[in-house]
């Protein structure tokens, strides 16, 4: 795992970059995610040894940026808190623990172009739409801002 994770890409989040309130004046957050096998995490849940899995593996994760874009940051930390793909399955109920309830192994294609967007705004009620980033996977904020402006659109076409 130490190598696993020394040698992986990292999705860093700063939310405080983009909303000051979501921290104390001088602190700041992180959300670091990497990708990791769901049919795995949950073999390793199953075998007992999960609370250990995580813990090192944090530390893994803690280690590897450390020792390169965050020199000193352990030294900052005032508390953390770890996911993992069977804590996603848990508490959210998707798919092999995926975050947005695709992974890349499974059974579900990832698209390649949005041209179905338009139609994953609809629901089985007439008139009503669904919007958000959870609406079409890919998820995300592009996400949303499309559904969103689509299920808009939609409305006003019907006035």
């Amino acid at each position: 795992m130490a190598e696993f994770c020394r040698c992986n890409s990292y999705e860093i989040s700063i939310p405080v970059l983009k909303d000051r309130s979501l921290a104390p004046e001088g602190k700041t957050g992180l959300i670091v995610s990497l990708m990791f096998d769901g049919e795995l995490c949950m073999q390793i849940h199953e075998r007992g040894w999960y609370g250990e899995f995580k813990d090192r593996t944090a530390n893994h994760m803690l280690d590897a940026l450390e020792g390169s874009v965050y020199p000193g940051l352990r030294s900052k930390i005032l508390f953390t808190d770890t996911a993992t793909p069977y804590t996603l399955r848990r508490m959210f109920g998707v798919r092999d623990g995926a975050i947005v309830g695709w992974s890349l192994e499974g059974s579900v294609p990832v698209p390649d172009r949005l041209t179905r967007i338009g139609a994953s705004v609809r629901t089985p009620i007439p008139g009503v739409f669904i919007a958000g980033q959870w609406t079409y996977s890919p998820a995300g904020v592009p996400v949303a801002i499309l559904t969103g402006r689509i299920a808009a659109q939609l409305i006003n076409s019907k006035l």
